[in-house]
């Protein structure tokens, strides 16, 4: 049997494209053979009292056995830098911050061959700083006495030369009239300073990785000599005399070139270094002062990585088999179904239309970048008292989280082994939870992130509309004119973390006429990066509603350079774009609305056509158990931008104290926050128009969309949905609009 019960998992290199683009499947199987086939995405929630999970045999090139291979997920982040030149004698030195300085592996400097096992390393063995150096000669182990402290700055040197080893340990300015301490070696016969050595940092291993291995913590200025330096020389070093340090043949700088993978020598030597499995850049050193915490303008103070044992940025698996986009495929949400024995696991991607040749006016906009950032997520509700958490499934896709926690794979609400918070996602490795089509959430018992959108797709089906598929990432590429095809474009149901090139496409496509239908809660809301390819999402929780915050002055993306957190913080709140943003969050059963006198308005009379109801969403949904507000809401807000013109035209209140006010609206702490007692814990259905007869519809929950199969789509719910979809479809004004004269 395959460890942790999954025999076969993979991961595809992008999440969408059209007739003619090449996706590439990477494979890892416990067993001696698989079997993969195409499947067409239909409805993912398997929830008994919805159409059911519904996956479509599509004919396709890869469809049959496979072989199966093993392929490791070497997780752990680290700086190689290779091609060191000869040297008879050698000074490894950096300030280090360590954070579990008494786990296992914590190496901080590690020379070697290439090819082979490191000569020299420094590392902290059993709490301790330890050196140990290879020859042919023989082993040396050299150990300064005296446990470390995690989360405190030290500095750190070792020299090496024929006469012998000598480790040396200082706090600096950290710890004021504290001698350095010294340990020396003599005897290390048979160093061979050849060239054509590899320099690794944060790792012990100079080869090939290996299953995970890794340091945790930060190092900051890290420098190689190419001669043995003398105390004095150290003690100068550990005082920041830039003269020894400028001196040295390798000068690392973490502070730039931060949105690669490149780490550049600035001896002028050309030493430059490759990040493996991308430590966090753009984090605080050991010259940080407080007195700016914008990295532009101090970049010295920045000149530092955390490293991280459970970083993965790449798994880097072989590929294992390819699929080219045939042109009669149609737009939709697929994936590659692979089976090994009764174990399945399903890799989605998407194939868009041609984009010069669309053959829908109505688009879903799938959230591959909110995908990337909850996938895997370790969140646990038993940590949370039950009354907040009424409705978990802790016993949901056991097979899936078991691999996850065995692998150490981690989403952007989790925390790092050693307790900070991951802010880097990649789509190149295994998303076996919330990032599959069959997946639900512990928190509530729901499906989430794709299989919550999937109902969309269907409800489409059901209505006889056509439509297409888009992504994130071809929105962040494209801007604008990935959705300009489209008369309507419809959001996922949780389209929480977005881009800045995101948003500009979707102002754009607004002031250009387009509409657009916010099918979410808590959407457009952290603000997020994306690396070159796509593949890496970064985004940094310092404020707003979080499961971790950041460590002072850390707030901005390496990525980009800009600030991160909160859209909102930056000016460009959800209410800007969509009319409404993130109300309240919680984990019980959800409400219903309940019409406002303003959906009597001749301009949302199209909305409510064939709706007698006065109150929307008031029977079971397949999210949050019942009332079609739930999970996460919004509200309407014109201060933060929603246009004075819009229309509440319903909201849902009555929510209960399992939902409790977004942090960012809270000035004070008392207890009244909750859905009982705060009036800002509800859920907005506003409409408004926009410039060239465009318009915005939005509901501001996540479970509206799990409402609309009820009673096989014969529901308020799909009627308001369908009346929406096809008035927006519909070229030239909407219905009860009237154009002002000329």
């Amino acid at each position: 049997m395959a460890a942790a019960n999954m025999d076969v998992v993979g991961y595809v290199d992008r999440w969408s494209g059209a007739s003619g683009d090449r996706f590439h499947f990477h494979v890892s199987a416990e067993r001696p053979t698989y079997r993969a086939e195409l499947v067409r995405l239909r409805h993912g929630d398997s929830h008994p009292d919805g159409p059911g999970f519904l996956a479509e045999r599509v004919p396709s090139s890869f469809d049959g056995e496979h072989q199966g291979v093993v392929q490791p997920l070497p997780t752990g982040s680290h700086v190689r830098i290779d091609n060191l030149p000869a040297m008879e004698a050698i000074t490894l030195s950096a300030w280090v911050w360590p954070t579990t300085p008494g786990g296992d592996g914590q190496c901080i400097f590690a020379l070697g061959d290439p090819a082979g096992e490191s000569a020299l390393s420094v590392a902290f063995e059993d709490g301790q700083l330890t050196l140990e150096a290879s020859t042919p000669a023989g082993h040396i182990r050299v150990t300064v006495p005296g446990a470390v402290e995690p989360r405190q700055w030290l500095f750190v040197a070792a020299t090496v030369d024929h006469g012998g080893v000598r480790l040396y340990r200082h706090a600096g300015a950290f710890a004021p009239g504290v001698a350095a301490t010294v340990t020396s070696k003599d005897s290390l016969s048979g160093w061979v300073p050849g060239p054509g050595r590899r320099l690794v940092l944060a790792r012990r291993r100079v080869g090939p990785a290996n299953g995970p291995c890794g340091f945790n913590g930060k190092l900051s200025a890290p420098l190689v000599f190419d001669r043995a330096l003398s105390d004095v020389e150290l003690d100068r070093l550990a005082a920041d005399d830039r003269a020894i340090s400028d001196s040295a043949l390798g000068r690392w700088d973490f502070a730039a070139e931060c949105g690669g993978v490149g780490v550049p020598d600035r001896s002028g030597n050309g030493l430059h270094g490759v990040a493996v499995n991308r430590p966090t850049r753009l984090v605080t050193g050991h010259r940080f002062s407080g007195r700016t915490t914008q990295p532009a303008e101090a970049p010295e103070e920045y000149n530092a990585a955390h490293f991280h044992d459970d970083d993965l940025s790449d798994a880097d698996w072989d590929p294992s088999f390819a699929f080219i986009v045939p042109p009669e495929l149609e737009s939709g949400v697929y994936a590659a179904r692979l089976t090994a024995g009764d174990k399945s696991d399903y890799v989605p991607f998407v194939v868009r239309g041609r984009p010069d040749r669309p053959r829908a006016r109505v688009a879903v906009l799938i959230p591959t970048v909110s995908y990337m950032c909850y996938a895997n997520s370790a969140l646990d509700p038993s940590v949370l008292p039950p009354d907040l958490t009424p409705l978990q499934d802790t016993t949901s896709c056991p097979d899936e989280r078991a691999y996850v926690r065995r692998h150490g794979l981690k989403s952007l609400y989790d925390k790092h082994s050693d307790g900070s918070g991951v802010c880097m996602a990649t789509m190149l490795r295994p998303m076996p939870v919330n990032a599959r089509p069959n997946g639900r959430s512990m928190l509530n018992g729901s499906a989430h992130q794709l299989g919550a959108d999937l109902s969309i797709l269907h409800f489409l089906d059901a209505s006889g509309i056509t439509y297409e598929v888009l992504t994130d990432h071809d929105l962040h590429q494209e801007g604008a004119a990935a959705l300009s095809p489209f008369s309507v474009v419809l959001s996922g149901t949780h389209a929480e973390y977005w881009t800045g090139s995101m948003l500009d496409g979707l102002e754009a496509y607004q002031q250009a006429g387009g509409r657009f239908v916010y099918l979410s809660g808590n959407g457009l809301y952290w603000v997020t990066a994306l690396s070159e390819d796509g593949a890496l999402a970064e985004m940094r929780r310092h404020h707003g509603t979080r499961s971790w915050t950041a460590e002072p002055g850390e707030a901005h993306l390496s990525l980009t350079g800009e600030l991160g957190g909160l859209w909102r913080h930056r000016g460009r709140a959800p209410q800007r774009y969509v009319g409404v943003g993130f109300a309240a969050q919680g984990f019980g059963a959800g409400s219903p609305y309940r019409r406002t006198p303003a959906s009597r308005d001749p301009r949302a009379a199209f909305i409510f056509a064939g709706v007698t109801n006065e109150v929307i969403g008031d029977f079971p949904v397949l999210v949050a158990a019942h009332g079609a507000a739930g999970y996460e809401v919004d509200r309407a807000d014109v201060d933060l931008g929603t246009p004075p013109h819009a229309l509440v035209v319903a909201s849902a209140t009555g929510l209960d104290d399992s939902y409790q006010n977004a942090i960012e609206d809270t000035e004070g702490m008392t207890p009244y926050h909750g859905g009982t007692n705060c009036p800002r814990v509800r859920a907005d259905m506003v409409f408004y128009e926009t410039p060239r007869d465009g318009a915005v519809f939005s509901v501001g929950s996540i479970a509206w969309c799990s409402g609309l199969s009820y009673k096989g789509y014969d529901n308020d719910v799909a009627r308001i949905t369908e009346n929406v979809v096809r008035a927006f479809a519909t070229p030239g004004p909407l219905p009860g609009v009237v154009r002002p004269a000329p």
